[in-house]
This record gives C-alpha cells, sequence and structure tokens, in this order.
C-alpha cells in the first residue's frame, strides 16, 4: 500500500486494462504474461484534468495492476477534491494497493479541508486486519506483590536508588548491551528487580489476590 500526495493528477483517466483483447484496448499488444484484471470499476473524480505525471502514474498502475482507491472504495465513491490551491482544486493524493488487497480495505475517506493547518485534506484509508498473538509460557517471572501508595512514597521512592544495593543494579543494567533477544530479556529483568527493590524497601505491601497473574518478558500477560 502506498499513500500520499503524488503530485499527479489522473483526473477519470482508468487505471487498469478494460479489455485485453489486442482489437479492443488502447495498450495494443498485451503480454501473454498479463493476467486480465479483477478489478474493472471505473474511478470518479471532481477533478476531470490529468497531467503527464498522472499519466506516468496511471502507466505504473497498469503495468503493476495496482489500483487508486480514490473515488471508486467505500467512503469516497464521489472523488472528492484532495487539493485545494489559490488557483483552483485539485486531486493530487491518493492510495494506491495491489488488486489482491482491496477486499482488505474497509473505506477510504478524503476529509473536508482544514485550511488553517493545510491546503491539502487528510486522507484515511481503514483496513481489515487479523492479529494474532502467540503468548510463551516460558521465562515468567511471578508478578509482583502490590504495595501501597501513601502520600510520602513519591519521595521515597525516588530516593530508593541511592542506596548503595540499588546503585549496583542500576550499573548492571547499564553495562548491559541489548543487541540481542537474551539481552533485551537480562536488561528486563534487570530493571523489574530495581523497581522491586525500591518498592520493597520503602513502601507497604497489600495482600495479594489469590487470583495471581504472570508476567511473561515476552508477550505481555496470561493467566495460569
Amino acid at each position: 500500500m502506498i499513500l500520499g500526495d503524488f503530485n499527479a493528477r489522473t483526473g477519470n483517466l482508468e487505471d487498469f486494462i478494460r479489455n485485453n483483447d489486442d482489437d479492443c484496448n488502447y495498450y495494443v499488444p498485451v503480454s501473454e504474461e498479463y493476467e486480465s484484471d479483477k478489478i474493472k470499476q471505473s474511478r470518479l473524480s471532481n477533478d476531470n484534468k490529468s497531467c503527464s505525471r498522472g499519466k506516468e502514474l496511471l502507466d505504473m498502475c497498469i503495468s503493476s495492476q495496482i489500483r487508486i482507491l480514490y473515488g471508486r472504495a467505500f467512503g469516497d465513491y464521489q472523488g472528492k477534491f484532495t487539493s485545494y490551491q489559490y488557483n483552483g482544486n485539485s486531486v493530487i493524493d491518493y492510495c494506491l494497493v495491489t488488486e489482491d488487497f482491496i477486499e482488505n480495505v474497509l473505506y477510504f475517506h478524503v476529509d473536508d479541508p482544514i485550511h488553517r493547518l493545510s491546503d491539502h485534506a487528510k486522507v484515511s484509508v481503514r483496513l481489515l486486519a487479523s492479529v494474532q498473538v502467540n503468548c510463551l509460557k516460558e521465562n515468567l517471572d511471578d508478578f509482583p506483590m502490590k504495595f501501597k501508595w501513601e502520600t510520602i512514597s513519591p519521595e521515597l521512592f525516588l530516593n530508593a536508588p541511592k542506596s548503595d544495593e540499588i546503585k549496583v543494579k542500576i550499573q548492571d543494567l547499564k553495562n548491559i548491551q541489548t543487541q540481542s533477544q537474551s539481552k533485551v530479556e537480562a536488561a528486563l529483568h534487570s530493571l523489574h528487580d530495581i523497581l522491586k527493590m525500591s518498592a520493597n524497601k520503602l513502601i507497604k505491601k497489600k495482600k495479594q489476590s489469590p487470583d495471581v497473574k504472570a508476567l511473561s518478558l515476552s508477550h505481555g500477560l496470561i493467566r495460569r
């Protein structure tokens, strides 16, 4: 996906080959390796003018089978202007996606312009995504005790690192080179120990709930 200001006016010209038959298209001959375009829905645009950069952009879209969302996606079927200049309005901001990716686009939208901020309208796109987080049941630390926070606690907690024991821990943390996953884990362990030691020295503990959680240093919280 490519999104931004292309400074290219494409008007209502097509970004695909409507007919692959050599006798019925303007791109004669069509390569035998060129697969038939799946998306053949024309775009609408309030800007009916094109320029040389726009035609170059369209040639790139046709040769790479990339499609312009502007003017054909849900949320912008009208093809609103994206650039507002003293000499006229135009469409030069686009979002380009491959044909196979279009099914993941929920909508494409051109906001109303806010002239005091920019002479371009904000262009946004929402995508359908599926994210799966795999939690590892390795390298788990018990979730620390809860601590009772009192009025004087912030001052005491900030002074805790001045103790010799914690100073050594802080220096050890500074010496860790976080250039690998194992070193990042070590640095996280060290920081966790520093915070826990500071709290243990100066802050009153609260009773822990029987429903204890474990903290995965790699992938967040999981329930035991």
